[in-house]
């Protein structure tokens, strides 16, 4: 039998839970949710594919969408945004982040929170959750929930500075990291919980556990030798809400909580203190007017959730947004991009088991799955386990459900129709020769949905048969275009040799072909710019732009001159693509910048641009300003991006770029190796740098 359409398959377990909360006391209950990828609103975004756009509106406009779905459904808690900074893609949970660059995850991260909660925090339309606090990001090797070895400097200045940003927009609730932090549990850890993120950053909703993590405490890391040692450990290190596997386990934690209650272990101040902020959320959520639990129009929510068209439009634009161009190689005197919808085209993917245990490998360019990725129809995102959603019965059941959406092969051949062109598919196989008498020819190369551990990877090459595929297809055709379908780069030299385009589309979504569609026949200017930086070898992990200063001696005198005129300076920072990067159809130059601090150490700097697109083409772009500290007490990156904003000009068009930033953007944590000293903006010389132009500014 096939699964429930989305919102009745949403509402079913929630259903059951609310009917507990129809007690005497009259508490009503919550529920919520992963929106990591989309589970409530078509519009939902993946979040490094968010932040390729680099609009903070757009995700802004994505979030509430998802709001309103979960809303529909019952739903007023989302586990949702993922604040950490990602900067190794072995890390299966990489893509669930906004990108490597903390200043770009705090713009974008905020901009999500409030979507999800409305600009009022005191009355949320859905509660946000700041996860996963903090370093979860940085395990060793990349294994998820396993060790983390972070220095306390990098901690404050790269990994809390999203979740500021997060609890500055007002975000209601926190998730702790499931794993360690220099040898101790997060959730042990009230140096972590309590003096560094209410204490010093002003957090002020509850903390909730991830899944089972406070039994972790005995189960996995063995420093509580009973159930009620663990539960003392993390709620007097500050977790208001365990997250519990099922009934029988939260009865374990009732149990347990009630002996340390009762013999003294845990105080009834600190009960009292969890219990005021669970009730001040469900307050604030209107819980208390919906009791025992929101009402739900199955039928209502249906209409809300699937098959918006405010939704449906918005996940185009989003995944049209996003999509990143980055290699367009002139091809018999032509860029290899965009192609004529009069052309002879022929797609072909290998294909991939959509996760390790499915029983049939897919194709995929024609595969939804492999565009929406995890924490969408199920936990590894297709046949993964747990409850499905975001699904569609079929006219036929017995064929199960799909994800309403458009797979890559099903945008071309909408986007060629009536236009006089053709796509067709060929298998690998046959897909040489078949280009070889094409116009065109379009080869989909990426990786199977995953969540969690299921996707770390020790390598993130490319697989050898998708290498091998584009090798022989840009044999027979040099406009060979690729299309990634993934949520990290792959390590894929040989395969961005051969090509004649390259196209990183991320996981695009439902509307992901059509957008995919929307820029390979130009329809849409590309415009999407890399939130991560895209590695050369396997080896180069963690890879990320704000490497510091070095004296290594083995750089070759190219790599010498990449990083002299990049201004990565003797770093070590040698990536395929850099962080920031990409294409448009149209050119764009920069002139006129300046810079005026004002305000001293806790002030602003203000800096205009002048940005004339250049070309005959209408496009947006994405101007970055990086700062530079010529002298500095302790080290700092070469640059660091300290304000962005995207946009639009028409052909021949010229735009003033206001960019104005806080100095505390620029903030690092003073004293010796043991980092004893504030986080603080040094006072000195600076230098902003806008693509070729640079401006000196003072902060006295």
């Amino acid at each position: 039998m096939a699964p429930a359409p989305c919102s009745r398959g949403a509402v079913t377990f929630p259903a059951r839970i609310f009917r507990i909360a129809g007690r005497p006391i009259s508490i009503p209950c919550s529920s919520t949710r992963s929106r990591i990828r989309g589970c409530i609103s078509r519009s939902s975004m993946a979040t490094t594919r968010c932040m390729a756009t680099a609009d903070a509106a757009l995700v802004n406009n994505s979030e509430a969408a998802t709001a309103r779905g979960a809303t529909a459904m019952g739903i007023r808690w989302t586990f949702a945004p993922v604040l950490e900074v990602s900067r190794d893609a072995r890390y299966g949970r990489y893509y669930e982040s906004f990108g490597e660059d903390p200043i770009l995850d705090s713009v974008l991260g905020a901009a999500a929170i409030k979507g999800f909660q409305g600009n009022d925090p005191s009355h949320p339309v859905i509660a946000a959750t700041d996860k996963h606090f903090a370093g979860y990001s940085q395990p060793i090797a990349g294994h998820d929930r396993t060790m983390a070895e972070i220095p306390l400097r990098y901690l404050q200045e790269t990994f809390l500075r999203p979740f500021q940003a997060g609890i500055d927009a007002g975000v209601a609730t926190a998730m702790a990291n499931s794993a360690s932090i220099n040898n101790i549990p997060v959730h042990a850890s009230h140096y972590m919980l309590t003096d560094v993120l209410r204490n010093q950053m002003g957090f002020k909703g509850l903390v909730v556990s991830d899944w089972q993590d406070v039994f972790a405490l005995k189960d996995s890391y063995h420093i509580a030798a009973t159930d009620q040692d663990a539960i003392r450990m993390a709620v007097m290190a500050g977790v208001d809400v365990t997250m519990c596997q099922d009934v029988d386990n939260g009865t374990r934690f009732v149990n347990a909580l009630l002996a340390d209650v009762n013999s003294g272990a845990v105080p009834m101040t600190r009960i009292n203190q969890a219990v005021r902020r669970i009730l001040t959320l469900k307050f604030q959520l209107g819980l208390f007017d919906q009791k025992p639990y929101p009402k739900v129009d199955p039928a209502a929510a249906d209409a809300t959730v699937l098959n918006n068209p405010m939704d449906v439009a918005l996940a185009r634009r989003a995944a049209d947004e996003s999509m990143t161009l980055l290699k367009n190689a002139t091809v018999k005197g032509q860029p290899a991009l965009p192609l004529a919808k009069s052309s002879k085209i022929v797609v072909s993917s290998t294909s991939i088991k959509a996760v390790p245990w499915a029983a049939t490998p897919e194709p995929i360019a024609k595969n939804l799955a492999d565009q929406v990725g995890g924490w969408t129809l199920g936990w590894q995102g297709a046949d993964g386990g747990g409850e499905g959603c975001c699904t569609q019965p079929t006219s036929d059941a017995s064929n199960g459900n799909h994800l309403p959406g458009e797979t890559v092969f099903q945008g071309l051949q909408s986007a060629v129709q009536g236009h006089g062109g053709t796509v067709t598919w060929a298998d690998p196989a046959a897909a040489p020769a078949a280009a070889a008498s094409a116009d065109a020819a379009i080869v989909v190369v990426g990786e199977p949905p995953y969540a969690e551990g299921v996707g770390d990877s020790e390598s993130n090459a490319l697989a050898a048969d998708q290498t091998d595929l584009v090798q022989k297809v840009a044999a027979a055709n040099p406009r060979t275009i690729v299309v990634v379908i993934a949520g990290r780069p792959k390590v894929m030299n040989e395969a961005i040799n051969a090509a004649g385009g390259l196209v990183m589309a991320y996981l695009p979504g439902s509307e992901g072909g059509n957008a995919v569609a929307d820029v390979l026949f130009g329809d849409v200017n590309p415009s999407g710019r890399l939130p991560v930086s895209w590695a050369r070898n396997v080896g180069d992990q963690p890879f990320f732009y704000q490497y510091l200063p070095g004296t290594n001696s083995g750089s070759d005198g190219t790599t010498a001159f990449f990083f002299a005129c990049c201004g990565f300076g003797s770093s070590g920072y040698d990536p395929v693509f850099p962080f920031g990067f990409g294409l448009s159809y149209t050119g764009f130059s920069y002139s006129n910048l300046h810079a005026v601090s004002s305000g001293g150490r806790n002030g602003t700097i203000q800096a205009t641009v002048d940005v004339t697109n250049t070309g005959t083409k209408a496009g947006d772009d994405t101007v970055e300003a990086f700062a530079a500290q010529p002298v500095s007490a302790v080290l700092v990156p070469p640059k660091r991006l300290a304000s962005f904003s995207r946009v639009h000009l028409n052909a021949g068009e010229t735009k003033t770029v206001v960019l104005t930033f806080s100095t505390k953007n620029l903030a690092v944590v003073q004293g010796d190796v043991d980092a004893s000293g504030p986080l603080t903006v040094e006072p000195g010389a600076y230098q902003l740098m806008v693509e070729n132009q640079t401006a000196n500014f003072t902060i006295p």
